[in-house]
């Protein structure tokens, strides 16, 4: 990694990331910095987020997230998801969605609604297999392309930081912004920005399309012209633009993770899959 940037990546393997965050380039010195602090040690104390953190100094914190880019290629659009910020344990258990709430044999309400919507299924899996045995086979289809889909698809968060998803008060997004603060977290959504703009160029073919899942994701690929995020109009059924870093890409939005099995968010999503695959007009 090289230094002189807030944030900094490095390719860690197996669809994972190593972050360095630099604290003094965020905060500099005062009462933020010692706000969070006082938020991350109750933070790193969580038994969720054991094992997320790589090193704590003085003035960065080194981090795992996750990133599954396939680097084979074939001649189906590629397609990128890109959720707000990943779950602890799906870092820790080396897969995105790695299982739902705290039963870790249960499936991630994620999967079954892609598969409903006919956007992408993993094929036949051998029953006797326990969760993290299928997740390792998902993760080996997902950089093979060995699943059903009628796209080449890429996995991605917007935000690099993980949260527990068992703690309601820290999970999420806005567990991001009780760790770092509200104007901190509007600095790293800028620097994240570039990450994402940079894959987006490297991984979408001109016929492929970014599908986002949270609002901060879909404000920060947005085309300058395009509409902001708004919940009402996910509702009725959902956002549709241009990558601001990529003209005449598509750009998506759907419902998040938390509402994706209902009926009309499966509707929405395949309905998003229509779109892409007749490459409807911007």
């Amino acid at each position: 990694m090289n230094r002189g940037k807030l944030l900094e990546y490095e390719d860690a393997g197996e669809g994972k990331l190593e972050v360095r965050l630099d604290l003094a380039m965020l905060y500099g010195e005062g009462k933020e910095r010692q706000k969070f602090e006082n938020n991350y040690a109750k933070f790193s104390d969580l038994e969720e987020n054991a094992g997320i953190v790589k090193e704590k100094g003085e003035n960065h914190l080194i981090y795992y997230s996750e990133q599954i880019i396939p680097q084979k290629r074939n001649d189906k659009p590629s397609v990128l998801l890109v959720f707000g910020n990943p779950a602890s344990h799906s870092v820790t258990s080396g897969m995105f969605f790695s299982y739902q709430g705290k039963n870790k044999e249960q499936e991630h309400r994620l999967w079954g609604s892609l598969r409903k919507a006919g956007i992408f299924k993993f094929d036949a899996e051998n029953v006797g297999l326990n969760n993290s045995e299928r997740n390792e086979l998902r993760k080996r289809a997902l950089f093979q392309l060995t699943y059903t889909t009628p796209f080449r698809i890429g996995l991605a968060v917007y935000y690099s930081m993980p949260s527990p998803a068992s703690e309601k008060s820290w999970g999420g997004v806005s567990g991001l912004q009780k760790l770092f603060g509200k104007k901190a977290l509007k600095k790293i959504w800028e620097a994240e920005k570039l990450r994402i703009n940079e894959l987006i160029r490297r991984f979408i073919k001109e016929d492929g399309a970014v599908i986002t899942f949270q609002k901060d994701a879909w404000n920060g690929i947005k085309a300058k012209n395009d509409r902001c995020y708004s919940r009402v109009e996910i509702l009725k059924g959902y956002l549709k633009g241009e990558c601001e870093c990529c003209e005449g890409v598509r750009l998506y939005c759907a419902p998040a993770t938390r509402n994706i099995l209902g009926k009309k968010s499966i509707k929405i999503l395949a309905d998003i899959k229509k779109s892409i695959l007749n490459k409807d007009e911007i």
